[in-house]
C-alpha cells in the first residue's frame, strides 16, 4: 500500500473518531438533562405525596432502569467503539457521510476506496497511478471538519434547565432532595407522619379462628379528625366503614393467617398491627369406598371428596377422613352421635352399612375449638325395583297358528329366570293346569330383548276353544328376595267351524267383487286404448293431449297390477288359514296353489314391458311407434281380460268345491255331536231340560247347514258349467224330523225314544255327508275324464292345423304372386284362420275348468291368430316374404301349443292314474305327482265300512232260506255286482296302503311302522276274501273297524311328520322361522322383498321360481 493510501486512511480514522467523539457529547447531555428530570419528578412526588412502599417500589426501580437505558444507549455504546472494542462504522460509510458534506468530493472518496481494494487484487501499475493521483486531489480536504462538535450546544438546553432547577432546589429547599431521596432509597420502609389525633383499635383481642371473620373497631381521638378511614393490608387501602364521626369499623373475611395492616387517614399513618389467627379443626379431603350387594354385579367403587351418596340397598360405606388441625371427629346419623377411629395423626375411619336413605352430619374438635364447622350430606338408598316387561306378539300372515313375540326386559340389575305360561281354555270356560315354557335370559344383564316363538298346532286345540298366555321374568333382588312382574294376558281363541265359515265366505265374495273389479278396469282401459287408436288416425303427429291419455293409460294399468298382486296376496292368505284350520282333499289344495300361481302371472311380463317402453319413450314418442305400441297393448290386453275372466271362473269353482268339502265336515261333526248326545240321553247323564237345550242347539246347527246347502246350490248355478248335484232335500227333511221327534221325546221323558231318535238323526247325517262325497269323487273324476278327453281331441286339432299351416307353407314358396293360385293360397290361409280361432275358443272354454293349463297357452294361441290374419293381409298385399314370415311365426306357436297341452295330457293322465289305483274304481284325492294319505285312506275305509253295515243289515232283513251258511244271504244280481265292487274298492285302497308302506320306508322319521301297514294289508286282504265269497260276518265287520282304528292311527302320525316337515319348508308362505328375531327382521323388509319377489319371471319352472325365492330371501337377511 503506497504512502497516499495510508494518508487517507488515516484521515478517515480521524474523521470516525470525531463522529463518535461527537455521539459521546451528545449522549452525556441528553443523559444528564433526562436522569436529572426524572430525579426531581420523583423525589417531589415521594415528597408531597408519602406513596407506600409499592408506590417508592416503582418509582426507584423506574428510576435505576431508566439511568441503566439511558446510559448504555447515549454514552457507553459511542464509548465503546470510540475505543474499538466494538467495530463502528465502515470506511465506506464514513466516506459517504463525507462525500455528501463536502459537494466538491461526492462519490469519488467513496470510488477511490473501491478501485484502492480492487487494484490490491490486481496489482496493475495504472490503477496504482490512478489511485494515487485520486488520493492526491483528495488530500487538501480536511475530512474531520465534516463533523462540527460545536452543534452541540443546541442539547444543552435539555441539560442546564434541570441542573439549574436542582441547584436552586439545593439552595432554597433542600429537604425536598434529601428526604424525598431517602425515602425512594428505602423504598421497602414504612414511613409515617405525625398524626394531629391518636388511632384507638377497640378490640380487646386481635386474635381470631382461621377462616372465621373478623370485625375491626377503631376510634379516633383529637381535634382534628379525618372524615375517611383507611386500612391497608400489603400495600393496598380499604376504605373502612363509618360508625359515627369517629368511629369506623371493618370485616376480615375469612383470614387464613395472621394479618399485618395499618391504619391511615388525611395521609397520616398508624403504626403496624398483626392479626393473629387461631388454628381451626379442618376436614381437608375423605375418601369413601363404597361396598356394593354382590348381586348387583356392581364392582365396589372408590371416591374422594363426595359427601351425598346414591348407593343400592344393603351397600356399606367405608369412610377415611383426611384432616388439618384436628383432634377428634364425631358423625352424627340420625340423633345418634359416634366418634370416629383416628388411625394417624391427621386421619380418622368410619363404616357403616345402609339399607334406608339417611343424613349424616361430621363435626371436627381441636383445643381451640369444641365443634368447628359441620359438614351436612345425605345418603339417598335405591331400594331393587320390580322388573318391567313389554311385549309384542305377531301372528303369521300366512299361518295364524304360528305366534311370534318380541319383548324387552327390564331390571335394576338383573334377571334369575323368564317364562312363557299359557292355560287351555275350552268351551265352557274351565281351565286346565297352566303350562310354561322356560326362555333363555342373561342374568347380569339391565335390560335385554328376547324372541319367543309358539306354535299353537302342536297343541291341538278344538274349534271354538281358548288360550290364555303371559309372560312372567323374575328379578335377581338379593336383599328382599327375587320379585316378579307379569305382561298382559292375551287370549287367542281358535274360530269355531262356523265363524271360520262365515270368515271364508266373506272374503272369497271379496275377493270375486275384486276380480270382477279388476276386469272393469281392464274393459275401461281397453275402450281407452281404442279412443287413443281412432284419434291418431287423423293426426300426422302426436300432441300433448294424446300424450296425457296415454298417460292415463299407464296410470290405470299400474292400478290393475296392483290391485291383481292385492288378490294374489289375499287368496294366497286366506287359502293358507283354511287349510291351516281344515284338512282339505289333496286335490283341492294343489288346485288352490295353481289358483294362486296363475293370479300372481295374470298380468304376463309381456304387457309390463309394453307398458315400461311406452313410459320411457313418453317424451319422444312418435305416431307410428305409438300406433304400434297401443296395438301390441291392446292384443295384450285382450289376454288379460280373458285371464281374468278364467281366473274368476277357476275361483269360483275352487269355492264351491271348497265350500261343499266344509259342508261335508261339519256334517260329519254334527253327527259325532248328535251321536255323543244319544249316549247321553241313553244313559240319562244330565238333566232332560239339558238335554233338550243341547239338541235345540244341535238342530240350530243342522238349520245352519241346510241354508249352506242352498248357498252351495246357488254358487254352483253362478258356474258357468254347474256341476251335476244331487238333491238332498229328502235327506235334509228326515234329518229334520229325526231331531223334532227326538226333542218332543226328550220333553215327554222318553229317553229310550229320544236316543234312538237322536242316533237315527246321527246315521242320516253320516249317510248324507257320504252321498256328498261320493258325489264329489264322481264329479271329479266325470270332471277331469271329460276334460281329458276335450284336450286330447284339442291336441289332435292343433296337429292337423300345424301339418296344414306347414302344407301351406311350402306351397307358398313356391307360388309365384302372379299365379292365379295366389288367391287361393289366401283363402285357404283364411279358411286355416277361422279353424285356429275354434281352437281358440274351445280351448279358452277349457281352461276355465283345468288350472293346470297355463297362461303362456292361451297367449299362444292368440299368436297364432294374430300371425295368421297379419300374413293373410301381407297375401293380399302380395308381399310374400312377410306373409311367410307371419305363417312360420304361427307354425311354432302351434308347435309349441301341441307340445305344452300334450304335456297337460300327460299330466292329467298320471293324476287319473294315480286316483285309480289298481283295478278298483275308488277315486283317489290329490293331485298329480301326490303319495296317498292316510286321511284320505281313512275317509274311504270309514265310508266302505258303513256301506258293509248297511249291506249286513239288508241282508238280515232280506231273510234266509233254507240251507244257507251264516252270513249269507246275498241273492240276487244287484247284491251280487255291488259285493264286486266293494271287493275292488277293498283292493284298490289295499294297493295304496302298500304304496303309502313304501313312502314311510323312505322317510327317516316314518312313524307308525311299516309293519303295521303290513298288518293292515293282509286285513284288508282278508276282507276281500269275505266280499268275493259274499260272506259278511260280525268277524268281517270288527276287522274293518280294527282297519280303520289303524288308519287313524296312521293319520296321527302322518299330521306330526307333515308339522315337522313344514318347518323344514323351504317355501316361503311355510317357513317356519326358528329364529323369531328373523321373523321380526323379515317384516321390515317384507315391502323390499315382495318387490323383488314380484321381478321373477311367470314363466320359470316352480324349481327355478323356489330357487330365486330362495336367493332373494337370503339377500334381505
Amino acid at each position: 500500500m503506497s504512502a497516499n493510501s495510508n494518508q487517507l486512511i488515516q484521515k478517515l480514522d480521524e474523521f470516525i473518531r470525531k463522529y463518535y467523539l461527537n455521539q459521546l457529547i451528545r449522549g452525556i447531555l441528553l443523559t444528564t438533562g433526562l436522569l436529572v428530570a426524572f430525579f426531581l419528578a420523583s423525589v417531589s412526588l415521594e415528597y408531597f405525596g408519602h406513596f407506600g412502599t409499592n408506590t417508592r417500589t416503582i418509582f426507584f426501580y423506574a428510576l435505576v432502569a431508566t439511568s441503566f437505558i439511558s446510559f448504555g444507549m447515549w454514552i457507553a455504546e459511542p464509548l465503546i467503539k470510540l475505543w474499538k472494542i466494538r467495530p463502528g462504522i465502515s470506511y465506506d460509510e464514513a466516506a459517504s457521510i463525507v462525500g455528501k458534506h463536502f459537494s466538491n468530493i461526492e462519490d469519488r472518496l467513496l470510488n477511490t476506496l473501491q478501485l484502492q481494494r480492487t487494484a490490491e487484487s490486481s496489482s496493475s501499475e495504472l490503477l496504482m497511478a490512478s489511485i494515487d493521483q485520486r488520493i492526491g486531489e483528495l488530500q487538501p480536504v480536511p475530512f474531520a471538519t465534516a463533523i462540527d462538535l460545536g452543534q452541540n450546544k443546541h442539547f444543552l438546553r435539555y441539560a442546564v434547565p434541570p441542573l439549574l432547577l436542582l441547584i436552586l432546589i439545593l439552595i432554597f429547599s433542600p429537604s425536598l432532595v434529601t428526604e424525598g431521596t431517602r425515602r425512594l432509597v428505602n423504598h421497602r420502609t414504612t414511613f409515617e407522619n405525625l398524626a394531629p389525633f391518636l388511632f384507638n383499635i377497640q378490640n380487646e383481642d386481635l386474635s381470631t379462628v382461621e377462616l372465621q371473620d373478623f370485625e375491626l373497631l377503631v376510634s379516633l381521638d383529637g381535634k382534628e379528625v379525618p372524615n375517611d378511614l383507611y386500612v391497608e393490608i400489603n400495600g393496598k387501602r380499604t376504605l373502612m366503614n363509618k360508625l359515627s364521626a369517629a368511629k369506623f369499623s371493618y370485616v376480615f373475611h375469612q383470614p387464613r393467617e395472621n394479618v399485618d395492616f395499618q391504619l391511615s387517614g388525611n395521609g397520616y399513618n398508624s403504626s403496624a398491627h398483626v392479626l393473629k389467627i387461631l388454628p381451626k379443626p379442618s376436614i381437608v379431603g375423605f375418601d369413601v369406598e363404597l361396598e356394593f350387594p354382590k348381586y348387583t354385579g356392581r364392582t365396589n367403587e372408590a371416591r374422594k371428596n363426595t359427601g351425598d351418596l346414591l348407593i343400592p340397598e344393603g351397600t356399606k360405606v367405608n369412610w377415611v377422613f383426611n384432616t388439618s388441625k384436628t383432634e377428634g371427629i364425631n358423625v352424627v346419623i340420625g340423633k345418634e352421635s359416634q366418634a370416629l377411629k383416628r388411625v394417624a395423626a391427621n386421619a380418622f375411619t368410619f363404616s357403616e352399612q345402609f339399607k334406608r336413605s339417611s343424613e349424616y352430619t361430621i363435626v371436627g374438635s381441636n383445643e381451640f375449638m369444641k365443634a368447628g364447622d359441620s359438614l351436612r350430606y345425605t345418603v339417598t338408598v335405591v331400594p331393587d325395583l320390580y322388573p318391567s316387561i313389554s311385549v309384542i306378539g305377531v301372528e303369521d300372515s300366512l299361518n295364524p297358528k304360528k305366534l311370534y313375540f318380541n319383548g324387552q326386559v327390564k331390571d335394576d340389575y338383573g334377571f334369575s329366570s323368564l317364562v312363557f305360561k299359557y292355560k287351555r281354555l275350552d268351551k265352557s270356560g274351565s281351565s286346565t293346569e297352566e303350562n310354561e315354557q322356560s326362555i333363555s335370559v342373561s342374568k347380569n344383564q339391565k335390560s335385554e330383548t328376547f324372541f319367543h316363538f309358539w306354535d299353537l298346532a302342536q297343541i291341538g286345540l278344538a274349534p271354538g276353544d281358548a288360550i290364555e298366555y303371559y309372560f312372567e321374568v323374575w328379578d335377581n333382588d338379593g336383599v328382599n328376595g327375587s320379585k316378579s312382574s307379569r305382561s298382559e294376558k292375551n287370549t287367542y281363541r281358535v274360530a269355531t267351524m262356523d265363524e271360520l265359515a262365515a270368515e271364508n265366505d266373506s272374503k272369497s265374495e271379496k275377493l270375486k267383487h275384486e276380480i270382477s273389479e279388476s276386469m272393469k278396469m281392464a274393459e275401461e282401459m281397453k275402450k281407452s286404448i281404442k279412443d287413443i287408436q281412432k284419434d291418431l288416425l287423423d293426426k300426422k303427429n302426436l300432441d300433448w293431449e294424446d300424450k296425457e291419455k296415454m298417460k292415463e293409460v299407464l296410470q290405470m294399468q299400474k292400478a290393475l297390477q296392483k290391485k291383481m298382486e292385492g288378490v294374489q296376496q289375499k287368496t294366497e292368505q286366506k287359502n293358507s288359514k283354511m287349510n291351516e284350520m281344515m284338512e282339505f282333499d289333496p286335490q283341492l289344495v294343489e288346485k288352490q296353489k295353481q289358483l294362486e300361481k296363475l293370479f300372481e302371472e295374470v298380468m304376463s311380463e309381456e304387457m309390463k314391458k309394453l307398458f315400461d317402453e311406452m313410459e320411457k319413450l313418453m317424451e319422444e314418442m312418435t305416431k307410428d311407434k305409438a300406433q304400434e305400441l297401443l296395438e301390441d297393448i291392446e292384443l295384450s290386453n285382450e289376454d288379460l281380460e280373458k285371464e281374468l275372466d278364467r281366473s274368476l271362473e277357476l275361483f269360483k269353482q275352487m269355492e264351491f268345491e271348497q265350500k261343499l268339502e266344509q259342508t261335508m265336515e261339519r256334517l260329519e261333526e254334527l253327527a259325532k255331536e248328535q251321536e255323543e248326545l244319544s249316549e247321553e240321553t241313553k244313559e240319562k247323564s244330565a238333566e232332560n231340560e239339558v238335554l233338550s237345550q243341547k239338541q235345540e242347539e244341535l238342530n240350530e246347527k243342522f238349520e245352519d247347514i241346510k241354508k249352506e246347502m242352498d248357498d252351495l246350490e246357488k254358487k254352483n248355478e253362478e258356474l258357468e258349467n254347474p256341476n251335476k248335484m244331487e238333491d238332498f232335500e229328502n235327506e235334509e227333511e228326515s234329518v229334520s224330523e229325526s231331531q223334532e221327534e227326538s226333542k218332543e221325546q226328550l220333553d215327554k221323558d222318553q229317553n229310550k225314544k229320544a236316543s234312538d231318535s237322536q242316533k237315527k238323526a246321527a246315521d242320516q247325517m253320516k249317510n248324507m255327508a257320504q252321498k256328498m262325497g261320493n258325489m264329489m269323487m264322481q264329479m271329479q273324476a266325470q270332471g277331469a275324464q271329460e276334460d281329458m278327453e276335450a284336450l286330447r281331441q284339442i291336441v289332435e286339432n292343433l296337429l292337423t292345423l300345424s301339418f296344414d299351416e306347414e302344407s301351406l307353407i311350402n306351397t307358398l314358396k313356391v307360388t309365384n304372386q302372379n299365379d292365379p293360385k295366389y288367391t287361393d293360397l289366401a283363402r285357404e290361409q283364411l279358411k286355416l284362420k277361422d279353424d285356429s280361432k275354434l281352437i281358440e275358443d274351445s280351448l279358452f272354454a277349457l281352461s276355465k275348468r283345468v288350472p293346470q293349463i297355463e297362461t303362456i297357452v292361451n297367449r299362444e294361441i292368440r299368436s297364432v291368430n294374430s300371425n295368421m290374419k297379419k300374413s293373410i293381409q301381407n297375401m293380399a298385399d302380395r308381399k310374400t316374404s312377410d306373409a311367410l314370415s307371419r305363417q312360420q311365426f304361427a307354425l311354432t306357436s302351434l308347435n309349441n301349443l301341441a307340445l305344452l297341452l300334450s304335456e297337460v295330457v300327460q299330466q292329467m293322465q298320471q293324476a287319473m292314474a294315480s286316483q285309480m289305483p289298481g283295478s278298483g274304481s275308488c277315486t283317489k284325492p290329490g293331485g298329480k305327482g301326490s303319495k296317498p294319505s292316510a286321511g284320505a285312506m281313512r275317509k274311504l275305509q270309514e265310508q266302505m265300512n258303513q256301506q258293509l253295515e248297511q249291506m249286513k243289515k239288508g241282508m238280515q232283513t232280506g231273510g234266509k232260506k233254507p240251507g244257507d251258511k251264516p252270513g249269507m244271504g246275498a241273492g240276487g244280481k244287484g247284491m251280487s255286482k255291488q259285493m264286486a265292487q266293494m271287493a275292488a274298492q277293498q283292493e284298490a285302497l289295499r294297493n295304496m296302503a302298500r304304496e303309502y308302506e313304501s313312502q314311510l320306508k323312505k322317510e327317516e322319521s316314518g312313524k307308525g311302522g311299516s309293519g303295521d301297514m303290513k298288518k293292515l294289508q293282509e286285513m284288508m286282504e282278508e276282507t276281500e276274501t269275505d266280499l268275493v265269497n259274499k260272506m259278511i260276518t260280525q268277524e268281517t265287520l270288527m276287522r274293518q273297524q280294527e282297519i280303520l282304528t289303524k288308519l287313524l292311527e296312521a293319520e296321527s302320525a302322518e299330521r306330526e311328520r307333515e308339522q315337522e316337515q313344514r318347518r323344514e319348508s323351504k317355501e316361503a308362505k311355510s317357513e317356519d322361522y326358528g329364529n323369531p328375531e328373523i321373523f321380526f327382521e323379515y317384516i321390515r323388509q317384507k315391502n323390499n322383498e315382495t318387490e323383488l319377489l314380484r321381478t321373477v319371471p311367470p314363466n320359470l319352472n316352480p324349481f327355478y321360481r323356489d330357487k330365486v325365492d330362495e336367493y332373494f330371501k337370503k339377500q334381505a337377511e
